[in-house]
């Protein structure tokens, strides 16, 4: 859980906290909207959320930046792998392959464990009966879907992959895209 900005309830004269849930089945976050529209933004947000409310141990971030920039100023947090560009094409292959090798890995670790859920990783990790797991719940960010779409078309059905698995085993993906139609 994090949080990501107050809901105004005029009528009711309160504000509540926007507290956004990413453990369960809604783990992965999409953001659509129109240039200069603040999807950049709320992403940064949503990272620094996270980075302020869970230590390196519990959270990390790997990123890749097509929307202009904007993640770059989350790249010295501990929490944060990488921020991969565009143009640094390699890092960008390398971080997705090493994402998707996590969640196989993962995959034959709870076999070999017995875990039946990702909440029950998170336990043992927290009471210490797993420490070699150097990574907690791992989030990949795409900040500009189109273009990773476009322009690294061979990574497109892992990413896709990451989506449709990454949460049994505690990987995350979020995204933003110009509209909906682009995902």
């Amino acid at each position: 859980m994090a949080p990501l900005g107050f809901i105004d309830r005029p009528f009711e004269q309160i504000r509540d906290l926007l507290v956004v849930e990413l453990a369960g089945i809604g783990g992965h976050v999409g953001i659509a909207g129109g240039p200069r529209s603040g999807k950049s933004t709320v992403m940064r947000t949503l990272i620094c959320s996270l980075a302020l409310t869970h230590s390196p141990r519990e959270v990390q971030f790997y990123c890749l930046d097509f929307g202009g920039g904007a993640l770059s100023s989350v790249a010295g947090l501990p929490h944060v792998g990488s921020v991969a560009g565009r143009l640094d094409a390699d890092r960008v292959t390398r971080t997705v392959a090493e994402v998707t090798a996590l969640i196989a890995q993962r995959e034959r670790r709870f076999a070999e464990l017995g875990v039946d859920s990702m909440a029950t990783y998170r336990r043992m990790r927290a009471d210490g009966r797993v420490a070699d797991d150097p990574y907690g719940d791992v989030f990949l960010v795409v900040d500009g879907w189109f273009t990773l779409r476009s322009e690294f078309e061979a990574l497109d059905g892992p990413v896709r992959q990451i989506a449709a698995q990454g949460l049994n085993f505690g990987v995350h993906l979020l995204l933003t895209a110009g509209r909906w139609s682009e995902v």
